[in-house]
């Protein structure tokens, strides 16, 4: 993602444009370095058994200092947006989408992305709910490049009313999840069981259809598309589903039942399955 707070022409000769330009590219990159690296380190303390988590007392004096840079609001939007454009992207690619809408990222969001739980925890402890423009918070707990999300950050933004039906440009966070989970099965040690639960305990649609370029189905077909070995739990997963309704006659866009899907992919599955379809 381009930085989008280039240095006015007005302000240097044509001459001079290129070699300006070049710099400030080359400073904000050196500084979103920096600031990342910041922010890993953060990270580690969270559950460090030899120190209390920093990200309180760091994050407001890295803010202060932020603020003082970038003096404008939308100059400040950018860079936090850059730190965390990588995330973005690949949820966004998951889906088969273009990111096309402002994100509008704050220092909350990059706290949340970064799964520092103490910062966001704090900020959020006497908020009976959360509301900010562009993307919702509950989407940056998914969209991070570097690691997994943080369950006790995606749990805390559900109970602040992050609705997990709540748009971004074409999609909900919930269908962002389930893409993910069906383009990246690798990665449901990380993202599946759990992050499930607490979506569809407050009330995620468990018929949600996604369309994607490949496929157009329901949630259960993307859970049941690949046969991963990794899949622990897939038939508890299946399970809570089922509790709240889902349809195993549904059908994907060819013509795939649920039922017809596990016995293909998880056959151990389908006993369940047919007892819910009967």
């Amino acid at each position: 993602m381009a930085s989008k707070y280039d240095i006015s022409e007005d302000d240097i000769s044509e001459d001079d444009v290129s070699e300006e330009r070049r710099d400030k590219v080359t400073e904000d990159r050196i500084l979103k370095f920096v600031v990342t690296r910041l922010l890993e380190s953060l990270f580690s303390t969270e559950n460090s058994p030899d120190s209390a988590p920093l990200a309180i007392t760091w994050l407001p004096a890295l803010e202060d200092h932020l603020k003082i840079m970038f003096n404008t609001e939308e100059r400040l939007e950018d860079f936090y947006d850059m730190l965390l454009v990588w995330g973005y992207l690949s949820l966004d690619r998951y889906a088969d989408d273009q990111p096309i809408s402002e994100w509008h990222s704050d220092l909350l969001s990059v706290a949340v992305s970064f799964g520092l739980e103490s910062y966001v925890r704090e900020k959020l402890q006497n908020l009976e709910a959360v509301y900010k423009k562009g993307r919702q918070l509950l989407h940056y707990a998914l969209g991070n490049w570097w690691s997994y999300p943080n369950l006790s950050n995606v749990r805390l933004l559900l109970s602040k009313d992050g609705s997990p039906d709540c748009k971004f440009d074409s999609r909900t966070t919930w269908e962002y999840l389930l893409a993910l989970l069906y383009k990246r099965p690798g990665r449901w040690r990380y993202y599946g069981p759990e992050n499930l639960f607490s979506f569809l305990e407050v009330g995620a649609n468990p018929n949600q259809r996604v369309n994607l370029q490949d496929l157009q189905c329901s949630a259960l077909h993307l859970i049941l598309s690949v046969h991963n070995p990794s899949y622990e739990r897939v038939e508890s997963v299946l399970q809570a589903f089922l509790n709240k309704g889902a349809d195993v006659t549904l059908m994907d866009s060819n013509g795939c039942t649920v039922i017809e899907l596990a016995r293909k992919n998880f056959p151990n599955s389908v006993d369940m399955l047919r007892r819910a379809e009967a």
